[in-house]
């Protein structure tokens, strides 16, 4: 099974090629990626969340240390979205 590139800075440099990529992997496992989601009417930036979340030390370690909220915060989503930090943890898991 094909894999994103987990280290951070090293994957990609651009968005464009980052969500190329993302498509690639998603397609082979038979879950096309259409588009990016979106919370509370926005769209999510993928690239963005990803390299907030791998500059972090990665997915384990963001929800291990409950920094979602933290995240939302880069990308300047706002708290008062009601679960905004879960609906966030949702999209980078898919």
């Amino acid at each position: 099974m094909e894999r994103l590139h987990k280290e951070p800075g090293g994957y990609t440099k651009d968005s464009s090629s980052f969500t190329l990529e993302l498509q690639k992997f998603h397609e082979s496992r038979g879950s096309p990626f259409k588009h990016a989601p979106r919370i509370n009417g926005r769209e999510v930036d993928l690239f963005a969340l990803y390299n907030a979340v791998t500059g972090l030390g990665g997915w384990q370690k963001v929800n291990d240390l409950l920094k979602w909220d933290y995240i939302l915060d880069k990308l300047n989503f706002p708290r008062a979205c009601v679960n905004a930090s879960l609906a966030l943890r949702q999209v980078y898991v898919r």
